[in-house]
């Protein structure tokens, strides 16, 4: 389920997203593996509240719900 959601062009979009702020997820993996789990869910809700990332986590919902 998860396989399809990542091929999906939905989900590479996301992916490719991701990838360009590898520098700001590496560093909030990072943080967490610290144990600095706040700097980790500051830049992780920074990602997750941009309009792009919503847009496209809600256009995989759908498509996972049909």
């Amino acid at each position: 389920d998860v396989q399809k959601l990542t091929q999906s062009p939905t989900g590479q979009q996301l992916i490719a997203m991701l990838n360009t702020r590898s520098a700001e997820m590496n560093s909030a993996l990072d943080s967490a593996s610290r144990g600095d789990l706040e700097s980790a869910k500051r830049a992780l809700a920074s990602f997750i509240s941009e309009p792009s990332t919503q847009a496209l986590l809600k256009k995989l919902q759908e498509e996972r719900h049909g």
